[in-house]
């Protein structure tokens, strides 16, 4: 049996996952198994994962709505609702055409107000909306007919500005299209010999 790791590198660790792009499924899979590797994974997981959640699945959505509710959860018992900062929805869609935080991104995005995430997470200073894809067809493909390009979209709402009642919410929008690779042009090597 291995020794335990210091906690410095359990954190690092951890936060390096959590801070880092996956696919929902690969979070889902993280979220579920990093709190069974022992008390002290499930501690650090619970610290950082409660400052910044990411909201995987619609079943999370809801979850995380029936811990706050009931004030009942085994990993996040010291830490929700007080110390939680920022909600994620990050959709990838770079290699599918269908990824599980659809559902979530769609009602975060479609709420007419956001007063309830003020009551619920006192705290909280922003959400994000994200969504990466590839562009398969449409306008740059016109541009580059043989390149496929990396779009990335992210909305800030920033709920730090709200107060309980209805309000007007500052939104920033950010738009990215990646270039491809620059080692490749058409799919082949510039410096092939």
């Amino acid at each position: 049996m291995f020794g335990q790791l210091p906690p410095e590198l359990v954190h690092v660790i951890i936060s390096e996952f959590w801070y880092s792009e996956h696919p929902s499924q690969d979070r889902v899979i993280f979220m579920k198994t990093c709190p069974l590797v022992n008390s002290l994974w499930k501690d650090v997981f619970a610290h950082i994962t409660s400052r910044h959640i990411f909201v995987p699945t619609k079943g999370y959505l809801l979850y995380l709505s029936s811990i706050i509710h009931k004030n009942g959860s085994l990993i996040y018992h010291l830490h929700l609702p007080h110390s939680t900062r920022t909600i994620t929805c990050h959709v990838n869609l770079v290699d599918a055409t269908r990824d599980a935080a659809q559902e979530p991104y769609t009602t975060l995005s479609n709420l007419p107000n956001y007063i309830g995430f003020r009551k619920c997470f006192p705290n909280i200073t922003q959400i994000f909306l994200e969504i990466r894809c590839r562009d398969r067809r449409g306008y740059f493909l016109l541009i580059m007919p043989r390149q496929h390009h990396t779009i990335r979209t992210r909305i800030s709402i920033a709920l730090d500005q709200a107060t309980t009642q209805l309000s007007v919410l500052p939104v920033d929008w950010e738009i990215v299209v990646e270039n491809p690779e620059p080692d490749y042009i058409y799919g082949e090597h510039t410096n092939s010999s």
